[in-house]
């Protein structure tokens, strides 16, 4: 598989554990501390998605939302925002092993990619835009009253006379946006990651067949132009007897 795609995988897994993680960590929390008669006292609330959790004295209490109706909507919507991002991711994941194994174009791996970037980014961008008006709603119009709180603005901090509160986002809505950035890393690795062959080996074109030399040239062998020379068998020259003279007889 191509490098870059691997990179662009392992982005959108750690993207897709961060926003599985905002469905077990508060989205939002505020907090107050008073002294009185000498004593502090404090407490806070931790905002999920389906529920708030009060902590004062050391005790804590989960309540649903059935009474602040706004604040239920708000939360609602925003945890089904977080869900497509969740999917979205698992596309883009999806969509950069496909690519880095050669079995679709990088336009559409990076289509798939964008998807998880945005819902991961509107996810928070909408609880931000929308809980302080819903706030302000289920709690009879506090904001009318000119009291900085979270009614008023998504965060912020306020402090009188021994009397201190703060508030704004927790750690899940910060989850959700290192999420969506993580999905831009995806893209990013997507785009410029080139496809890997799609087999274990990429065969090499075929060179045309040349023939070889004896084929267009056959050897000529000695024995084919000119048969062998066969020794023949020589006699050693046989002595005559002297020829006798007949004068001599």
């Amino acid at each position: 598989m191509e490098k870059k795609a691997m990179i662009g995988a392992v982005l959108a897994i750690v993207a897709i554990v961060l926003l599985l993680l905002t469905f077990v960590t508060p989205m939002y929390r505020y907090s107050a501390e008073m002294d009185l008669y000498g004593e502090t006292f404090g407490g806070s609330v931790d905002f999920y998605y389906t529920e708030g959790r009060t902590e004062f004295d050391g005790e804590t209490e989960t309540e649903e939302y059935d009474d602040d109706s706004e604040m239920k909507s708000v939360f609602n919507l925003t945890m089904i925002l977080v869900i497509i991002a969740v999917i979205g991711s698992i596309l883009g994941m999806i969509g950069a092993l496909m690519v880095g194994m050669g079995k679709i174009d990088n336009k559409i791996g990076a289509g798939l990619a964008v998807i998880g970037i945005l819902f991961a980014f509107i996810a928070p961008m909408y609880l931000m835009v929308s809980l302080p008006g819903a706030f302000d709603e289920d709690n009879g119009g506090m904001g009318m009253n000119d009291d900085d709180g979270p009614w008023d603005s998504f965060f912020g901090s306020t402090s009188e006379e021994g009397f201190e509160m703060r508030w704004g986002p927790s750690i899940a809505w910060y989850m959700a946006l290192i999420a969506g950035v993580l999905n831009i890393g995806v893209l990013a690795m997507v785009m410029s990651s080139k496809p890997a062959p799609t087999g274990p080996y990429q065969q090499q074109p075929q060179q045309p067949y040349q023939e070889q030399q004896w084929q267009e040239q056959p050897p000529q062998q000695q024995w084919q132009d000119q048969p062998p020379q066969q020794q023949q068998y020589q006699q050693p020259p046989q002595q005559q007897p002297p020829q006798q003279n007949e004068d001599q007889w």
